[in-house]
């Protein structure tokens, strides 16, 4: 399957930063919703667009009452009795997983729902 999708991946990487460039510049960062910084040394590859948001919960209600997808992907994994032992405090990672929460960026993506998308956030939640 990686190998398979190797195929296409620059143009697909391609359409991905354009939308990710789309939602970057549509966002206006306030205290209730930021996007990530990004270090100039690397590149993402633009799975998700994450951001974090104040009443996350109200966010993600709003959007997808607008029928705008959204979604929380990451959970953390030290909450997993598994790890249980030998976790620290983690207040960051606390922090991240409370207000994360991430756009979708697929190639079935056009610019019409991403404008619906940025359309949604201006709205308010």
């Amino acid at each position: 399957i990686g190998i398979g999708n190797l195929e296409g991946f620059p143009d697909r990487l391609k359409y991905y930063r354009q939308i990710a460039d789309r939602y970057n510049s549509g966002i206006e960062a306030s205290d209730e919703i930021k996007c990530l910084d990004y270090q100039n040394d690397r590149q993402s590859a633009w799975w998700f667009f994450p951001l974090l948001v104040e009443r996350r919960d109200e966010f993600y209600r709003a959007m997808t009452q607008q029928g705008v997808e959204c979604s929380v992907v990451h959970r953390r994994i030290d909450r997993h009795p598994l790890f249980a032992a030998s976790v620290n405090e983690l207040p960051g990672q606390t922090r991240f997983d409370r207000h994360q929460i991430n756009l979708p960026i697929h190639m079935g993506i056009t610019e019409v729902d991403v404008d619906k998308t940025l359309a949604a956030i201006r709205k308010g939640w």
